[in-house]
């Protein structure tokens, strides 16, 4: 259930060169407000996913994390599965294709350090719970796209 739709959404922060939508990345620019206003609430919102995380509910599977991973090339946002550990240690497996930043590989594990972490999200019911950078970049979508997005979002 994870990764295909939400790879799609990838982005990759403060580059000069906009993406192509084959590269699954939407560049936003890193001083964008909505998206840094999603960030800053999907992270106060944190609490709740560790909550989720070490006690998931029957309906509740596939806890992901989004960590902005940077290197010389810039900062590129991660969607992370596979996490194995708490909010004061974890690890995670990357679950897209690097694009812009070469420092991690895909299905690589790597330390979540929760200075990083960029969002998170998991499945209630088939539904995607968290996701505030998804949010925000829905209308930077194609309709299509956006509307198939849309459908797999549980209301906040």
């Amino acid at each position: 259930m994870f990764a295909k739709p939400i790879a799609a959404l990838v982005f990759a922060l403060g580059l000069a060169t906009p993406a192509l939508a084959e590269d699954q990345v939407v560049d936003v620019p890193r001083d964008d407000a909505q998206m840094n206003a999603a960030m800053d609430k999907a992270r106060a919102a944190l609490p709740e996913f560790w909550a989720r995380f070490a006690d998931p509910a029957a309906n509740e599977a596939d806890f992901s994390l989004k960590l902005g991973i940077s290197d010389n090339a810039g900062t590129e946002h991660f969607w992370c599965g596979e996490i194995v550990g708490d909010a004061k240690a974890a690890t995670c497996v990357i679950a897209n294709e690097p694009v812009n930043v070469h420092t991690v590989a895909y299905g690589e594990r790597v330390a979540v350090d929760p200075e990083i972490i960029s969002d998170w999200l998991y499945y209630r019911d088939g539904k995607i719970v968290g996701g505030e950078t998804i949010r925000v970049l829905l209308p930077r979508l194609e309709k299509k796209e956006a509307a198939a997005m849309r459908a797999l979002l549980a209301e906040p």
